[in-house]
């Protein structure tokens, strides 16, 4: 298998500005050893369709924004439990601002940067997916060990968009691909009106990136997360 060694690369966090205004909420002594949050997906009634119940460890590396606000969590006073989200956030790449680097047991050479989970709105989101999908693979693509590969021009190697093995769906059957330039987004349905993106950095460079141990991986640790 070929590999090549990653230059130095700066990647600026969006949510840099963390360090830069201390949070209003001491997240951990809020909510103690977990956060009780549930992601709700609602029809355009506000019908519910579909609630997921999470138990998240050491509260301060999350965000989330409880339904009606447009404050995150940290920035509002302590809420009763479980609290009702449209979708959470974790970044695992800066302890100092109380985020976890260790939270995911990732093959060597990567680094989780980013977990986001949200209710899915299939009316909306199902025709984005769909074009994403058929721009990949009516383009051409090369395949590489079962994968169907679109490689962008000025982008390092893996750089571009991928769709995953036929034998390798999300859980609810649908197929799986992914973006890589600095960073590899993968992005599917956990459920219905569930679903969750993640990001990670590649600190060196192979033919396939270990996508389907990565993401076995995120699926154990979120699975840990959901309650019955």
């Amino acid at each position: 298998m070929r590999v090549w060694a990653l230059g130095l690369v700066a990647v600026v966090w969006a949510g840099g500005a963390w360090a830069e205004t201390p949070p209003r909420t001491d997240m951990n002594a809020c909510y103690g050893e977990t956060l009780e949050v549930s992601i709700v997906a609602r029809d355009k009634d506000g019908i519910e369709l579909e609630r997921t119940d999470f138990s998240l460890p050491q509260p301060q590396g999350w965000e989330a924004y409880p339904v009606g606000q447009t404050d995150g969590l940290r920035w509002l006073p302590c809420q009763k439990e479980p609290v009702e989200v449209g979708g959470i956030i974790g970044t695992f790449v800066e302890p100092r601002l109380g985020q976890v680097t260790d939270m995911f047991k990732v093959p060597f050479g990567v680094k989780m940067w980013q977990l986001r989970i949200d209710h899915y709105n299939p009316e909306y989101e199902d025709e984005y997916a769909n074009r994403h999908f058929e721009h990949i693979a009516t383009s051409n693509p090369q395949t590489i060990e079962g994968f169907r590969y679109q490689r962008w021009q000025n982008t390092p190697p893996v750089g571009g968009g991928w769709i995953w093995p036929d034998r390798y769906k999300s859980p609810i059957g649908d197929f799986i691909t992914a973006q890589c330039t600095l960073l590899c987004v993968v992005s599917y349905r956990l459920k219905k009106h569930l679903k969750i993106r993640y990001d990670f950095k590649l600190d060196i460079y192979v033919e396939v990136p270990p996508f389907i141990e990565i993401d076995q991986a995120v699926r154990g640790q979120i699975q840990s997360y959901m309650k019955d």
